[in-house]
């Protein structure tokens, strides 16, 4: 360490050296004290508090943040200048050190160093070309691989340094498919305060909400990536059964708080979840306790009376750190902006995580969430000349719908050796579920009663290491995880009520007969539905040479679907037995540079569907294809910034789709009843998509994606040559923030797709539209800071739930919400 006599010579030099370097640079202040500045103190008491060594345990992070966490813990402050830190990412600190120490590891590769000023506070500079006779300890950095934390929470950015989308944490650049992340500080900077509202940022995501108006959830819709519904989902690895998500599409819904990244693989994931169609999979990764005690709070306001608010508290629960807890809850209430209809929504989320041994760690959790909505909208006007307010709700007040959701996860983590992990996860997820809704139409209403309960459970155990073979390292990767889920249901729709008057839906009565018929459809018994579905899994990561890495893998599934009507009667019509299906999985991935690879990929399709009949009484098979995909990924500015290119093909057999008119409601094939169906001969997707991610100046963060889609339904018996389902051909989204100065960020965005075209004919559609999006962010202090968003600033008007057979949901209006932080 230089003499203090050299402190202020060194700082003039450190001066011009920064304006030359970093011109680009925004400022950011920050100043290690909870509010108030501890009084100066020698420099002999400072170097007596360095010398004390102490266990981290930061992720990586914004520079500025991450070395007040370590001045703060240490007992020091830090004076830090803005113009050096700010923008800048800080490596992991991870073990026990010294503060000297601690600092050296956050500024690993930053090219600063530390130093103490004359007052006796930690700082930083430039580190000089030649270190001369005054160097740090060593200090080892990690290389990224297995284990290591790629929390997205606390970074301050919109990159990633990894995902855990493919079992263990690896480098986006080192998947050979499509990956995407929306990271803890996008959904903060956007006030994405709903899994829905995630989804809907994501590149090549086509979000569907008709759902909404035709199901009763109004939290609930379709995904769609690459033409396919995504009908598969994981929460911290765990993979769904693909029937949980019928009907409510549960789990890629609710509140967002509790989520540190939501990761979203486009094309076939078979060799994860195995059954699913080809659009991909959603992994949705819960926030962890961290060891430093740490508080965020949030209150916001916005239009048609949307207030919210949102409490995280996480840390320490002993004094060496070795159990740690986290509890986020939060509550909102809001109207709608179309008129009666009015919502709540509450959470309650807790895990409690600890170190068993040094090498075992065990974290137990709960959650919580229940909401509920009154005069849901449940209007839809389909191939008529009406069309429907765009404030205007024509389902009368009465209707409701209420959802509970309990849920109880386990994780446990082994590190057996430093090659070999073991990793075990499970959880046990409940869903009750009323509610009675009127559908209703231009000349009819209809009421329908609804009562369901739901049941899953779920784990998965995997393997992870890497082992030595021809002079290289190589990795695998083994696993089984399984599903079952049980759903009791009631449901009855009244006769059509043509007493509905458009004009004033107040005149619609909740009379006797409508409470009769919701009263016994409640007591009455319940139908039964019955999934499961496991398998077992394996993949290999073998370097072929330094540059070249195969892989190698694939999936073994069984799955089980059955049925009971409300009389307790099997219908083995409707439900099926699928036993060891196989699902490969090959790809190759090149490393061009060590900030760019290439890579090329083949994976099969099966999906099972279940109780499609054709109008001659023969049973459709299941769904088969195969998904092929080229790509470059990029890992630029120090890994600051991702960017993405691929092209893909998806070629799908044996899709079941309903038949035309009349055999669309009755077919004399059908054993169980309802529409015959057909099944297409050959189906074809191809298209690409890029993405970038991240920071591109010091200070500016972007989220960009374009995705080009076409589909073709090559050999079907009829709708040949139309799309088999309907999304838009081109998609691009666009997020971006930029920090002025220390205490006013401004960003902005545009979500942009082209016409969209119903599958079987070309309407009804819409036409193209963009919808403009604007925030502004003010620091008020170190811990507080207020936000504005603005979102559809020109007050596009458009259909949510676009080509759907439903077009009653119009885009939400121009709106603002303000929100109030604070971090401590």
């Amino acid at each position: 360490m230089h003499d203090m006599q050299c402190t202020a010579a060194r700082r003039r030099q450190t001066e011009t050296l920064a304006t030359r370097l970093r011109p680009l640079v925004v400022a950011v202040g920050l100043v290690a004290t909870l509010g108030v500045l501890p009084s100066a103190v020698g420099t002999a008491r400072a170097q007596a508090q360095a010398a004390a060594a102490q266990p981290y345990d930061l992720p990586a992070g914004a520079l500025d943040v991450t070395l007040t966490r370590i001045a703060r813990q240490a007992g020091r402050v830090a004076t830090l200048e803005p113009r050096l830190v700010g923008g800048r990412q800080a490596a992991p600190v991870r073990g026990t050190f010294t503060v000297e120490q601690a600092f050296a590891q956050a500024l690993a590769g930053t090219r600063l160093e530390m130093f103490v000023t004359a007052g006796g506070a930690l700082s930083v500079r430039p580190a000089p070309a030649q270190t001369g006779d005054a160097t740090l300890a060593p200090v080892m950095v990690t290389a990224f691989g297995l284990g290591n934390d790629i929390t997205s929470e606390g970074t301050g950015s919109y990159a990633v340094r990894g995902a855990s989308i493919m079992k263990g944490a690896q480098s986006l650049k080192e998947i050979p498919q499509s990956v995407s992340v929306i990271t803890s500080q996008r959904m903060e900077d956007q006030n994405l305060t709903s899994v829905q509202q995630a989804m809907e940022q994501a590149t090549g995501i086509y979000v569907n909400s008709y759902r909404s108006v035709y199901s009763g959830n109004g939290s609930s819709a379709n995904y769609y990536s690459r033409g396919f519904e995504i009908d598969n989902y994981m929460v911290d690895g765990v993979v769904s059964d693909s029937a949980d998500t019928y009907s409510t599409n549960m789990g890629l819904e609710g509140s967002s708080a509790i989520y540190d990244r939501v990761e979203i693989l486009r094309g076939a994931a078979g060799l994860l979840v195995g059954q699913g169609n080809p659009g991909g999979t959603v992994n949705l990764v819960r926030k962890r306790p961290t060891r430093e005690f740490q508080q965020n709070y949030s209150l916001s306001a916005g239009s048609w009376s949307n207030y919210r608010g949102e409490a995280d508290l996480s840390g320490s629960l002993n004094a060496s750190g070795s159990v740690r807890g986290r509890v986020v809850t939060a509550y909102q209430d809001r109207d709608r902006f179309w008129n009666s209809t009015n919502s709540n929504a509450s959470l309650l989320y807790g895990i409690v995580e600890a170190d068993i041994t040094p090498s075992t760690q065990i974290a137990l959790g709960l959650r919580y969430e229940k909401s509920k909505e009154t005069a849901p909208k449940q209007n839809y006007f389909a191939n008529t000349s009406f069309t429907p307010e765009r404030r205007r709700n024509y389902s009368p007040t009465w209707g409701y719908h209420d959802t509970e959701d309990k849920e109880l996860f386990l994780n446990i983590d082994h590190q057996i050796s430093n090659r070999w992990k073991l990793v075990l996860a499970a959880s046990h997820w409940e869903r009750d579920y009323e509610g009675v809704m009127t559908i209703v139409n231009t000349t009819r209403g209809n009421v329908q009663a609804i009562k369901t309960e739901q049941k899953t459970d779920r784990f998965d155990i995997n393997l992870l290491g890497s082992f030595d073979a021809l002079g290289r390292e190589h990795t695998v990767t083994f696993g089984v995880n399984a599903s079952k889920w049980d759903r009791d249901g009631r449901s009855l729709w009244s006769p059509a009520v043509t007493s509905a008057n458009l004009e004033n839906n107040w005149y619609w009565i909740y009379d006797e007969a409508t409470k009769n018929m919701v009263s016994s459809t409640f007591a009455g018994n319940p139908d039964r539905t019955e999934s499961k579905s496991y398998g077992f899994f394996g993949k290999l990561n073998f370097k072929l040479t330094d540059d070249l890495t195969a892989i190698l893998g694939g999936r073994t599934s069984w799955y089980q679907y059955d049925y009971w009507n409300e009389s307790g009667v099997y219908r083995p019509n409707d439900g099926g037995r699928v036993n060891h299906e196989f699902t490969p999985y090959a790809g190759l991935v090149y490393a061009l540079t060590p900030q760019w690879s290439t890579y090329a990929s083949y994976a099969d399709i099966f999906a099972p569907q279940w109780g499609y009949y054709t109008r001659s009484g023969s049973l459709i098979d299941h769904k088969t294809g195969k998904n092929y995909e080229l790509g470059i990924k990029g890992e630029l500015l120090e890994g600051r910034l991702n960017a993405a290119f691929a092209i893909y093909q998806v070629d799908l057999e044996n899709a079941a789709m309903r038949e035309a008119a009349p055999y669309d409601s009755a077919c004399p094939g059908n054993p169980t009843g309802g529409a015959c169906y057909i099944a297409v001969g050959e189906s074809r997707t191809r298209g690409f998509d890029a993405e970038v991610n991240g920071e591109l100046l010091s200070g500016w963060q972007m989220g960009a994606g374009y995705t080009y889609t076409h589909q073709e339904n090559l050999k079907a018996d009829f709708n040949e040559g139309y799309a088999m389902t309907y999304t838009p051909r081109h998609m691009f989204k666009l997020f971006s923030s930029y920090q002025i100065n220390d205490q006013w960020t401004l960003g902005g965005g545009v979500q942009v797709q082209s016409k969209e075209v119903a599958m079987d004919s070309d309407g009804p559609g819409q036409s193209g539209y963009s919808v403009w999006n604007a925030f502004a962010r003010y620091r008020i202090n170190q811990n507080l800071d207020v936000s504005l968003n603005a979102k559809n600033l020109f007050d596009k008007t458009y259909w949510a739930n676009g080509a759907a057979y439903y077009q009653s949901l119009y885009g939400e209006p121009r709106s603002y919400m303000l929100t109030l932080r604070a971090k401590f």
